[in-house]
């Protein structure tokens, strides 16, 4: 049966890593459906999203670059719901954002105007980061077809392209409150609102903002790490700390990363605990969290665990066998 309204994301193996963390703030404050449009995330990205039961949407990215999947994929979920929102996974959202569907007209596209490059480019844009609408409006055939023959740049600036015109931004594009797309530029610009529903983190410097804000939540600091062991350590529902030379001798070990947190999902589901001191995988001790989180996040064969309880017992668990 066809939903009502529902929200879409997508991502793939390059920014799933995101993906945790943007559904935490969503689910928080929202309750409509959300799925998530695959753009070529690892296996176990998609474990994870199946876990959490979060519908998952086959697409297809153009050129290695997923947004230019985006228009495409909102026509795909078009045909699950009467309304549908896209929105970015680098978006920050800060509370119900389900009013977005009121301000949908028949035929076209729902989206807040891009002030900071209206301001620089002298131009009006619009911010293709979060975009409602209801059906298939003839402008979204037509970004498709634009991506499509023309993927140059980034999905916005096609879209700019076909609308560039003032009457035909006016015929496609209704304008939605900034409160549904605060751009972390806006900030910059000393341009903010307490009140924001979604702050979006564009760009590369936005990428460094989602990461500390990651890390703060996770660990009460900020401490360097790549996105691909970000996406890990989502994904396997745990953060993980080495040993210190005190717990060492405590526990008369040698080597061991100890699971210092541990949320939904592989590890959880297989009966490990928080506090537990993993020791060894297939026999080879574990010295660094690096180890550990590639050896777990292996794919296509079993792994034995050999861990110590809290009680500091010796036991052992397999995963995947």
């Amino acid at each position: 049966m066809k939903l009502s309204k529902m929200f879409v994301t997508g991502c793939d193996y390059k920014t799933e890593w995101q993906l945790p963390w943007f559904l935490e703030n969503y689910k928080k404050f929202n309750d409509t459906p959300v799925a998530v449009a695959d753009f070529g995330m690892t296996p176990m990205m998609k474990g994870w999203l199946e876990d959490q039961k979060v519908g998952i949407l086959e697409s297809t990215a153009i050129l290695d670059r997923g947004w230019f999947a985006k228009p495409t994929t909102m026509m795909l979920a078009s045909e699950q719901a009467e309304y549908v929102c896209w929105i970015d996974t680098d978006c920050q959202v800060f509370g119900d954002i389900s009013g977005i569907f009121n301000f949908v007209e028949p035929n076209k596209l729902a989206m807040v105007e891009d002030k900071p490059w209206t301001a620089r480019r002298g131009e009006k844009w619009h911010n293709s980061g979060v975009v409602a609408f209801t059906g298939i409006p003839t402008i979204l055939r037509k970004w498709v077809e634009h991506v499509n023959q023309n993927p140059e740049v980034g999905d916005q600036e096609v879209l700019h392209e076909i609308v560039k015109n003032d009457l035909n931004r006016l015929i496609h594009i209704t304008d939605l409150p900034n409160t549904y797309n605060w751009l972390r530029i806006q900030i910059l610009d000393g341009d903010d609102n307490p009140n924001k529903l979604v702050l979006h983190h564009t760009g590369k410097k936005g990428n460094e903002e989602i990461i500390d804000i990651v890390l703060r939540n996770s660990e009460g600091e900020t401490k360097l790490l790549t996105k691909s062991e970000i996406s890990r350590n989502n994904a396997l529902g745990a953060v993980f700390v080495a040993l210190t030379n005190k717990e060492m001798k405590e526990l008369n070990v040698a080597y061991g990363v100890k699971i210092k947190s541990l949320n939904t999902g592989k590890l959880k589901s297989v009966g490990f605990e928080e506090g537990m001191v993993i020791t060894k995988i297939d026999n080879e001790p574990i010295e660094t969290v690096e180890e550990l989180t590639t050896k777990l996040n292996q794919t296509g064969r079993g792994i034995l665990v050999e861990f110590l309880t809290k009680s500091g017992k010796r036991d052992y668990i397999g995963i995947g066998l």
